[in-house]
């Protein structure tokens, strides 16, 4: 895999129905209390601070199995002192603005899942982002979207993270929204320091753009000159870069926020065909990043290796986009594993995930 995440486990499907999988990195010490097809419990703390229990969940879809989970559910936990949560494709809609499309909500369907809420006294996270985590991907009166993705704590778990918010990303490669929980809130990156990027090695125009901004200067004390020469280089690198990524930065943003749009909405026709269209492009465009680097790291590696060590560290830049996830490959590299649903859970520097795999193309 390519999450950068040292640790896992996994509940295998039942021939290509199901499966569930959880990993973790090495900032998080987690013990697995319990599993099932349906669920993963496990106890979890994180650089000292105090332990909670996170379930991860995929309801049953089917009616005459869903009493039986959620009553399981309501029995998992003795302690109602424990610092619980609860997160994942419930697969229940709990009333009617929830549900768009299809047939008409009704209450009985959610009734298991409300006697589960109120026997541990949990509450239901509001999620930012659009509405509705799931949708049929179809158009027009055919298009169905719910809010089958959840989020539940228990009292004491929201006392001990009060600055908790649930986020919505982006759906890609599936017809559920990942749900992306920060424990600690959404901090404010700061100013990030000047470091040469071994990726501008490989363009043709980086070495003219240095001798352009590497010229005399005068100045009385050759430390003031090669001081001053090395701001200028670092300011003319800075600018050069971001005139040369900002067509395809500001593309990949562009697409994002429409993907973003889209979502959660009745589809039309010509919408489908946009969204279909907008997520295939960032696709293409997330493939042809990771697989510039795996080409470079391969082909320069001897012509670049000993000039700057730092190219080595340039294979790894992926993991930037690791801390916003919207998609898991195999290693294969080719997509071929379809998830469903996926949630992740950050705490500033590191990422809890589960995912629920409910097909494989072979």
């Amino acid at each position: 895999m390519k999450m950068k995440l040292e640790h896992s486990f996994y509940v295998d499907p039942v021939g290509i129905a199901g499966g569930l999988s959880l990993w973790w990195n090495k900032d998080i010490q987690l013990k697995i209390l319990g599993y099932g097809k349906h669920f993963i419990d496990a106890e979890i703390s994180v650089k000292g601070e105090s332990v909670w229990i996170g379930t991860f969940i995929y309801g049953p879809p089917y009616k005459d199995q869903k009493s039986e989970f959620w009553n399981f559910m309501k029995n998992l936990r003795d302690d109602h002192d424990t610092k619980w949560l609860v997160i994942g494709d419930s697969n229940v809609v709990s009333c009617q603005d929830e549900k768009l499309g299809g047939l008409p909500f009704n209450p009985i369907d959610a009734n298991c899942y409300f006697d589960f809420m109120d026997s541990r006294g949990l509450i239901d996270m509001p999620i930012a982002g659009a509405a509705y985590t799931w949708s049929n991907q179809r158009s027009n009166d055919d298009a169905i979207l719910e809010k089958l993705d959840r989020v539940l704590c228990s009292p004491n778990w929201n006392i001990a993270f009060p600055k908790a918010v649930v986020m919505l990303d982006i759906a890609m490669g599936s017809d559920h929204a990942p749900v992306i929980i920060y424990l600690h809130g959404v901090n404010k990156k700061g100013k990030k320091d000047f470091k040469f990027e071994s990726k501008w090695l490989l363009e043709e125009d980086c070495a003219s753009t240095v001798q352009g901004s590497w010229k005399p200067i005068s100045q009385p004390r050759i430390s003031h000159r090669f001081g001053s020469k090395l701001r200028r280089t670092k300011f003319t690198l800075v600018r050069w870069s971001k005139l040369k990524d900002r067509v395809k930065n500001l593309r990949k943003t562009e697409l994002h926020r429409r993907i973003e749009h889209l979502q959660g909405k009745q589809f039309t026709g010509e919408e489908l065909s946009e969204s279909i269209s907008c997520k295939k492009e960032l696709d293409q465009m997330w493939e042809d990043e990771e697989r510039y680097w795996h080409q470079r790291a391969r082909i320069k590696w001897l012509q670049y290796g000993d000039k700057n060590t730092k190219f080595f560290h340039a294979t790894t830049l992926q993991h930037r986009r690791a801390n916003a996830i919207s998609r898991i490959k195999k290693v294969t590299g080719n997509g071929s594993r379809i998830l469903r649903s996926w949630w992740s859970i950050s705490n500033n520097n590191f990422k809890v995930y589960t995912k629920k795999t409910r097909r494989l193309i072979l």
